[in-house]
């Protein structure tokens, strides 16, 4: 996953939604229960 080869190198991941008004941010989750989850952080 791209998350996870990219994680360490401050590259950040967004996705749009599909009429591209809003943007949330990828991370890859660390925590238990979260541990290589991928979280979207709302950025609007």
């Amino acid at each position: 996953m791209i998350l996870e080869q990219f994680g360490n190198h401050n590259i950040s991941l967004y996705k749009a939604n599909d009429d591209i008004t809003n943007w949330n941010e990828l991370t890859l989750g660390t925590d238990f229960p979260y541990n290589g989850t991928v979280i979207e952080t709302p950025c609007n």
